[in-house]
């Protein structure tokens, strides 16, 4: 009962401060451009699958011009399954 005691004296006394406002803005930068990195393999990978796949499988599809059309489908079946 003590260790526990102990444990939630020591959290409600910490002191939580931004002194370490550069290690965050360094990890958020990571983490965007780690998005935009699988964002762009995603882009690639659903093109070629689509063009290589589905286009030649499916016969009403055609095959895509570029990744922005990708995209666009992309942005399109989120907003249709989230919502």
């Amino acid at each position: 009962m003590q260790k526990l005691w102990n444990y939630i004296h020591n959290q409600m006394n910490t002191n939580e401060s931004f002194s370490n406002k550069d290690e965050l803005r360094n990890m958020m930068i990571m983490a965007v451009i780690i998005y935009i990195i699988v964002i762009i393999i995603l882009l690639f990978l659903g093109k070629f699958l689509w063009n290589q796949v589905l286009s030649k499988k499916i016969s009403g599809l055609k095959p895509l011009e570029s990744i922005w059309q990708f995209l666009g489908l992309m942005l399109l079946v989120q907003l249709l399954v989230c919502c």
